[in-house]
């Protein structure tokens, strides 16, 4: 994003700042009269060290009370335009008994230096121990008066972080060589030896172990990362065209001399780059049509609960202003996209930057030290619906409705942004819907991981910018269902799933399960099994149907209805072995003699039959002949 303001006369800045206030934003003077102040560093809860360039160290107290601690005018060199101390930095947490750390141009030598001083501090009363100050790291390229001496910071590790300038022309190559400290951000301990972690501690040769970060032409500011220490925040200045906001980590390539920004350098097209491949920048800004540009960086803004706190939608935010043009930047993360939040007209030239214990933010100006803040109060966002407590159904289709209410705006009706974010039991996200407006509408999944949860987040927005947040966690309805049959034991099919019951399921109300038994089934001792067929299912559904989980737990069951054993396999046509066992001689009429039936299989019923039919057939064979006996 490319974005240039350039909103306040320059009658202003040899003029004491009064307080004001832009879209929220206000600055004040905390101490004035100081000579071409550079840097600052935060002394706890007590106020600030302050350096100015030809060597005075000063502490300000938080009513602006001045004090003098020191001064190194013996030892710096402040002639030309950017030379002299032009960094001094404090542990961040820092003790009585620390050390001050301080970066100058050493008189009478065309090099820089890093040294530390003793503090003894009791109380209120804060001393240097000038005449202990010792060298760190010395030595420091400084031969043109232009782009060398930048940023320091104390790294909650300890760890000192210093940017080092290209020292030479346009189409100088050296911030690529990394047997040279130029164009380099630099990391070493307090007591100057190198970090055994550093990025490029196991190289061979004459390459420079201190070097954390190279690729850059003026690293005149550095921001560090209070929640996040592993980024390290560089405004690097520009050569003629891009100025640039850089987040480092360690071993990267930022890519000057080829590149100023995310372009191509007209001049160095053909620069050749070490290993590896250059970064660009997480934001640039184009200054050329006003011809003066100087970036800086401050630290990544946290919020808390203390005086001049910024209000929380700003933690993380990234300030960044620029010496020649006036304004005041924040770079804000928006969905993984850093986007810039302007604040005009701005506390005139700014130099360096630091958060303080109070909340404020805390800069270096022409001749001030600054405190800003923000002096406007955020509105306020709440759920109308849904509440706390509230539980959703599968399927169902959630109404939304939030409020937001401001001390200066009254109740807001525009500025309503909602994020809901449904997320399995793991804690992953399943899917994310955004809307705008004080109403959203929201349907569920009729499948849902009971386990899971939706996150709802209403933002509401004031008219100078400022927000607040709602937050709400809701959980499902959740209802055990047991699948069981009778007789028990049965296996059924559950969403696809072939289970034996009795099996217990737990769901959202409203969920949709998909059942089904089956149509038949002989149940028993083998030889002896009998027949059951599907009778219905406790919630009078069809043997294969979907059923939507209530409210409250529930048993569901399949009833089967019992049959007789199963039927005899049909046998075919039996054959029944008979014999006539009776005497057919006309002797013995009256009924003696052996008259008889002998069948085989008289158990059965054609066997009988057979054989009551023969004994009729000589039944009234004999009457028959009897009868003819006596006519004759």
């Amino acid at each position: 994003m490319r974005r240039m303001i350039l909103s306040i006369s320059i009658l202003i800045l040899n003029l004491p700042l009064p307080a004001f206030a832009a879209d929220g934003f206000a600055v004040e003077n905390l101490a004035t009269g100081l000579d071409q102040p550079m840097d600052l560093a935060v002394f706890g809860a007590t106020g600030l060290v302050v350096v100015e360039r030809c060597g005075k160290i000063s502490f300000i107290s938080n009513d602006g009370q001045q004090t003098e601690l020191g001064s190194l005018s013996g030892s710096v060199n402040c002639q030309g335009a950017t030379r002299g101390l032009i960094g001094v930095a404090l542990p961040p947490n820092v003790k009585d008994d620390d050390f001050l750390f301080v970066y100058y141009h050493v008189k009478n030598k065309k090099a820089q230096r890093v040294s530390r001083i003793p503090i003894n501090r009791n109380g209120a009363n804060v001393k240097l121990l000038m005449n202990d100050e010792s060298t760190i790291l010395d030595q420091i390229p400084a031969y043109v008066d232009g782009h060398q001496a930048g940023g320091i910071r104390v790294h909650s590790d300890g760890t000192i972080f210093i940017g080092v300038g290209d020292d030479g022309p346009a189409n100088s190559k050296l911030a690529q060589d990394l047997n040279q400290l130029h164009g380099k951000l630099l990391r070493i301990n307090s007591d100057g030896s190198i970090p055994d972690n550093n990025p490029l501690i196991g190289s061979s040769g004459g390459v420079r172990k201190e070097i954390f970060a190279w690729g850059f032409n003026q690293p005149m500011r550095i921001g560090l990362d209070s929640e996040n220490p592993e980024n390290v925040w560089i405004g690097d200045i520009a050569e003629s065209k891009y100025q640039e906001v850089n987040r480092c980590t360690g071993g990267q390539n930022y890519g000057w001399p080829k590149f100023e920004g995310s372009k191509t350098h007209a001049a160095n097209q053909n620069a050749e780059m070490t290993a590896p491949e250059p970064l660009p920048p997480v934001h640039e800004y184009d200054y050329a049509n006003t011809g003066k540009g100087s970036v800086v960086v401050g630290q990544p803004y946290r919020s808390n609960d203390a005086k001049y706190s910024f209000p929380k939608w700003f933690n993380g935010a990234v300030p960044v202003a620029d010496f020649w043009q006036y304004w005041v930047k924040f770079l804000v993360q928006d969905e993984g996209t850093w986007k810039v939040k302007s604040y005009e007209p701005g506390p005139t030239n700014i130099r360096a930057m630091v958060n303080g214990d109070d909340g404020a933010i805390y800069a270096v100006s022409q001749k001030a030290i600054v405190r800003m803040y923000w002096d406007d109060e955020s509105p306020t966002a709440k759920f109308v619906f849904p509440k706390t407590g509230y539980r959703y159904s599968a399927g169902e289709v959630l109404e939304m409705v939030g409020t937001g209410d401001d001390p200066e705006d009254g109740v807001l009706t525009t500025g309503f942004k909602w994020w809901v974010v449904l997320r399995d039991g793991n804690d992953d996200i399943i899917e994310t819907k955004k809307y705008d407006g004080p109403t959203a509408t929201y349907t569920l999944p009729d499948a849902i991981d009971i386990q899971g949860y939706l996150n709802v987040k209403l933002r509401v927005f004031d008219s100078v910018g400022g927000s607040d947040d709602a937050d709400l966690k809701i959980f499902p309805v959740a209802s055990k269902v047991t699948f069981d049959s009778d007789p028990p034991g049965i296996e059924m099919t559950i969403d696809g799933e072939k289970l034996t019951p009795p099996v217990e399921r737990t769901y959202a109300k409203d969920a949709k399960v998909d059942v089904s038994c089956p149509v038949e089934i002989y149940l028993g001792e083998e030889g002896n099994e009998k027949l059951h067929t599907f009778e219905k299912w406790s919630d009078e559904g069809e043997r294969e149907h979907t059923f939507v989980v209530p409210a409250e737990d529930v048993n569901l069951t399949c009833s089967f209805k019992l049959h007789g054993p199963p039927e005899t396999p049909d046998e075919g046509p039996q054959v029944v072995d008979y014999a006539y066992t009776g005497s057919d001689d006309g002797k013995n009429s009256s009924g003696g003699g052996d008259s008889g039936c002998a069948v085989t299989n008289q158990s059965s019923p054609t066997g009988a039959a057979i054989c009551l039919l023969l004994l009729l057939t000589l039944f009234f064979s004999r009457r028959y002949r009897a009868t003819r006996q006596t006519h004759q």
